[in-house]
């Protein structure tokens, strides 16, 4: 090949010819510029689909948003064991009012410090008699042996000397006497709450500690956790306090190896 015939070689570059689906879209769009009502239609029928996506999105956005974060999110351990907390809704449904603002289980109720105590009630579901056990000694009381508790007006058992407390959160509360047999060689465990519920009483104890406390344990043959006296020391006594956050119909309950009574009062004004 001599450089006369490169030199006549000549190359020419053309444009591809166009496809089908490119001729498409300016064909389309040329219709839509010589045809203005379907122009129109096809803009309002976009526009209600798109109203039509938000609304859905408005109305199940946040249900899609959680099955997808479900997607992602990591298995946790129920725990077990754990009592939840009492809410101020469970309270004061056992009361005809919303005195008390909040009640924990576990923890003492919180009253509020602008009201007042309410009447005694006229009638509870059950009441508890006061009855003499060593006349004249002490008052009449309720319970039995080998444990009394006295402080209560009578004929039935009721508390209507009640005070408001230091820490007026706590509500009112009254003195109590726990005349026990000291012959008793175990333990007596005294309870109490609100007739109907699982709410418990709140004591104090002498000599008056800050934290209040759900439950007393007291031993009638230990003479240094209560008064002894009578010539053949037959009875102990040991003075608390009960506080009661409205009036009300309460209980109290005291259980020992071997028995238990459970006795019924009112509390108010």
């Amino acid at each position: 090949m001599n450089e006369s015939g490169l030199d006549d070689f000549e190359v020419e570059i053309s444009d591809l010819p166009e496809s089908g689906e490119t001729r498409l879209v300016p064909a389309l769009l040329s219709k839509l510029a010589a045809r203005p009502r379907m122009r129109s239609r096809l803009w309002r029928a976009a526009t209600a689909g798109c109203a039509l996506m938000l609304i859905f999105l408005a109305l199940n956005g946040s249900v899609f948003l959680q099955n997808l974060s479900s997607l992602f999110a990591h298995a946790t351990p129920i725990a077990t064991g754990q009592s939840g907390a009492v809410s101020s809704r469970d309270v004061t449904s056992q009361f005809n009012t919303k005195k008390v603002i909040y009640w924990n289980a576990s923890t003492p109720p919180v009253v509020a410090g602008n009201v007042t105590l309410g009447q005694v009630p006229q009638r509870c579901s059950q009441d508890t008699p006061t009855q003499n056990f060593a006349s004249p000694a002490f008052p009449a009381g309720v319970g039995g042996s080998p444990m009394w508790v006295t402080g209560f007006a009578g004929p039935r058992a009721v508390l209507n000397h009640l005070v408001r407390a230091k820490a007026p959160q706590y509500g009112w509360y009254q003195q109590l006497e726990l005349v026990s047999e000291t012959n008793y060689t175990g333990t007596v465990t005294l309870q109490g709450g609100i007739v109907g519920s699982t709410f418990p009483l709140w004591f104090g104890t002498f000599p008056q500690s800050e934290a209040l406390i759900n439950a007393i344990s007291v031993k009638p043959m230990d003479t240094s956790a209560s008064n002894h006296f009578g010539d053949d020391q037959q009875w102990g006594t040991l003075p608390i306090r009960v506080y009661i956050a409205e009036a009300g119909c309460y209980y109290l309950h005291a259980t020992w190896d071997g028995g238990s009574w459970m006795v019924y009062f009112a509390a108010g004004r």
